[in-house]
C-alpha cells in the first residue's frame, strides 16, 4: 500500500519504469504490476528463478544464513510459476521479466527508474543491485527495502565511505530502519527474528523502509570545530 500510494502520488509526466529485484512467487509483483497498468508505467522483474546465490566471499549476511538454513537455492520461484500467478491475478501486460543473477543482468539495464522494490537478502546482491539501479533513478525517485528490520545490512545507506566510494556523493539515509514504516505492522525494538532485539512482537513485520533520490544524511555539526565568529578551523588529533 505504501508503494502504491507513491505511485499514484507521482505526477503522469515523470519519467522511469517500476523495478523489481527479487519477487520469489510473485507475490508482491501481482500487486504492483496492477499499480503499474493503473499509473501507466512498465514494470520490469528482475530475479534468479533459482533461489538465493551462493555465499559471496566477505559477505557475513549471507555467511550467517547459510548458518541458520539459508541455502543456495532456498526462495525459488520459477519464471513459469511467477507468471502464471501475476496472469491470474496481476496485470501481465506491463511486465518485463529478467532471468539471472543481478551481477549478470542488471548492469544490462536501460531507461530511467521512479521506484524499485528490493528484496534481495544478502550485501552482494544488495550491492549489485545499488551499483546497477541507482544511477538510473530519476531524482527525487524512491528505492524501497524489504529487509527494514536488520539494521546492520540497512546501515549501508548511511555509510559515507560507501557512497562517495561507488557513486561520490552523500549517503541518502534510510526512512524506517529498524521498524519499518508505520502501517499497523512492526516490532517494538530493532534486531532480527521476531521479538527483535529479544523482545515480545506487538505484530508481524509486514512493512518496509525506504529512500529517495536525492536526499542527504550526513552530519556536519561539529562545535568544537568552529571559531566563535563562525570560521571553520582544521582539528588535527594525535595518533595514540
Amino acid at each position: 500500500m505504501v508503494m502504491a500510494m507513491r505511485l499514484l502520488e507521482m505526477q503522469p509526466q515523470k519519467p522511469g519504469s517500476v523495478v523489481e529485484c527479487g519477487c520469489y512467487k510473485g507475490g508482491a509483483s501481482v500487486n504492483l504490476s496492477l499499480v503499474c497498468r493503473i499509473v501507466g508505467r512498465r514494470f520490469k522483474i528482475y530475479d534468479s528463478f533459482e533461489g538465493l546465490p551462493p555465499v559471496s566471499e566477505g559477505d557475513y549476511v549471507a555467511e550467517d544464513a547459510f548458518k541458520d538454513g539459508f541455502i543456495p537455492g532456498i526462495y525459488e520461484g520459477k519464471l513459469e510459476e511467477v507468471k502464471k500467478n501475476i496472469e491470474q491475478y496481476g496485470a501481465i501486460d506491463v511486465c518485463q521479466f529478467h532471468k539471472g543473477w543481478f551481477e549478470n543482468t542488471l548492469p544490462k539495464h536501460k531507461g530511467k527508474i521512479a521506484l524499485v522494490f528490493i528484496d534481495v537478502d544478502f550485501c552482494s546482491s544488495l550491492h549489485d543491485c545499488l551499483l546497477n539501479l541507482w544511477p538510473n533513478m530519476t531524482n527525487r525517485g524512491f528505492l524501497y527495502m524489504d529487509e527494514y528490520r536488520a539494521v546492520p545490512y540497512c546501515s549501508v545507506f548511511y555509510s559515507e565511505k560507501y557512497w562517495d566510494k561507488y557513486f561520490n556523493e552523500d549517503p541518502p539515509g534510510l526512512i524506517g530502519i529498524g521498524t519499518g514504516v508505520q502501517v499497523g505492522n512492526f516490532f517494538t525494538s530493532p534486531g532480527k527474528g521476531k521479538g527483535l532485539g529479544g523482545g515480545p512482537s506487538l505484530n508481524s513485520p509486514q512493512s518496509v523502509a525506504f529512500t529517495m533520490k536525492g536526499s542527504r544524511a550526513k552530519w556536519d555539526y561539529y562545535p568544537d570545530e568552529i571559531l566563535s565568529n563562525g570560521e571553520e578551523i582544521d582539528v588535527v588529533k594525535e595518533s595514540a
